[in-house]
């Protein structure tokens, strides 16, 4: 299946359209769970390896806020990216992403593939589906480490299609935008008074 682009702003019907006709899709490729701490294999060598770990500050209170920003989907409240159903991320759940760029909207559906819940590390991953620009896994995660709180994003992919291949340096790009703006949500909402 080919990536899906649209012109316009999709609508939330439009992204749970898809999220809905995929519902029953399996992965776009081999070893859901890769991203998990305790996975004790190698990356496989065709994908690209990417993970950012930001300080984030002190305490429970910074923790629990980031937790709570992680399983509410902040890291998609930026301007130029839309998730839905903004629903409890749970195992299996489906999901679709919107990205703008370059003119266009791309659909990204995924499914959750794992959620971490335990006292010092909460955090889930998803996977990729058919019609996803590209093709792995992104883990969220928010770790405390001697009263220290930190979050990380994740990411094993390779492009999905000849298209994306074709134009990696550029999506590597808006990946490498999407870590940023992830990293300023999820920091923003750590240091917010609830």
């Amino acid at each position: 299946m080919t990536p899906r682009s649209s012109l316009l702003r999709p609508s939330e019907a439009q992204l749970g359209s898809v999220a809905a006709e995929l519902s029953r899709s399996r992965f776009s490729y081999a070893e859901p769970g890769l991203t998990h701490p305790e996975h004790s294999s190698a990356y496989p060598d065709s994908f690209h390896v990417d993970e950012r770990r930001v300080f984030l500050g002190n305490g429970e209170a910074v923790f629990e806020r980031a937790s709570r920003a992680i399983f509410t989907w902040q890291m998609y409240a930026t301007s130029w990216t839309q998730l839905f159903p903004v629903t409890p991320p749970v195992k299996g759940s489906v999901h679709c992403v919107s990205a703008a760029h370059f003119g266009l909207y791309s659909l990204n559906p995924v499914r959750v593939v794992y959620t971490i819940k335990a006292p010092v590390r909460a955090g889930f991953a998803v996977g990729t589906l058919p019609g996803h620009a590209e093709s792995g896994e992104e883990r969220f995660l928010v770790e405390a480490e001697n009263d220290k709180v930190y979050f990380s994003i994740l990411a094993v992919s390779k492009p999905a299609g000849l298209l994306v291949r074709l134009a990696a340096p550029f999506a590597r790009r808006i990946q490498q935008r999407f870590f940023a703006d992830a990293v300023k949500q999820i920091g923003q909402a750590s240091r917010a008074e609830s």
